[in-house]
């Protein structure tokens, strides 16, 4: 193979590799609910949760994923629909916005994630 060939193989690789990064981004995190939650009517216990979503264009599919007695076994808790919002500025923390609820668990309104402008906001 010619040096000239080699280098141009290996230009063409890295610019698919950069091309491809934004669709390999990786949408979880985990986050912590101190205090039971509504979630589309599922209610989310206190505990650590795996929070992930996959958009398919203006539909955002959210999965909140726990731990099994600390096994490595998981148990998908809720799946839901949501929107990603832009927001102006990038989010300082990892926040929940909860509503107002008469008594017992609150609904999660909106989950929004540090180092990022995109804010999940969910509807009943």
């Amino acid at each position: 193979m010619t040096k000239t060939l080699w280098i141009s193989l290996t230009v063409a690789f890295a610019v698919i590799a950069l091309a491809s990064a934004p669709a390999l981004a990786k949408n979880s995190t985990k986050l912590k609910i101190d205090e039971p939650a509504l979630l589309a009517g599922t209610e989310i216990a206190p505990g650590i949760y795996d929070v992930s979503w996959e958009s398919d264009g203006s539909k955002v599919t959210v999965k909140f994923v726990r731990d099994i007695n600390f096994t490595k076994e998981k148990e998908v808790v809720a799946e839901v629909q949501a929107k990603l919002v832009d927001r102006q500025n990038k989010h300082p923390y990892t926040m929940v916005k909860f509503g107002v609820n008469g008594g017992g668990a609150k609904p999660i309104k909106e989950i929004g994630f540090e180092g990022m402008k995109q804010t999940l906001v969910f509807t009943e």
